[in-house]
């Protein structure tokens, strides 16, 4: 049945309207749990990649080391070993920083992000509610 400009009301385009607010809202939620996921699979992925990096650099240093030590005293007139474990462990410091630094602002970024999603929503269906007569 045809429905003619006479049956047509606000009521029902404010049901029709909170339907395809409810599927928009649903829809953006799911894709931003992707979102989410793929950010979280990532960050553990450049997590796994720096701890190798760091574990290498000190079998590295450990290996330079030992050649170093097994050298005649006339020939290891280089403060080597110093210098060496001052740069790995500011080198160590710089990658706690900079993960310390990308966790606490991907968390808060995608906190915000979803905080600012929902409270769209939320004043979408509010608009909507005005229209209740």
């Amino acid at each position: 049945m045809a429905v003619t400009k006479e049956q047509a009301t606000v009521g029902d385009f404010t049901d029709v309207f909170k339907n395809l607010n409810g599927l928009v809202k649903e829809n953006y939620m799911l894709g931003f749990e992707t979102f989410l996921a793929l950010v979280e699979e990532n960050q553990k992925f450049v997590n796994s990649q720096l701890d190798q990096y760091t574990s290498l650099q000190k079998e590295f240093v450990d290996s330079v080391k030992e050649a170093y030590d097994g050298l005649p005293k006339g020939f290891n007139a280089l403060p080597f070993s110093t210098n060496v474990d001052h740069f790995a462990e500011s080198q160590k410091g710089y990658v706690t920083l900079a993960r310390n630094f990308y966790d606490k602002i991907s968390k808060n970024t995608l906190g915000l992000t979803q905080q600012t999603a929902e409270n769209t929503f939320k004043a979408v269906e509010d608009y909507i509610k005005l229209f209740n007569v």
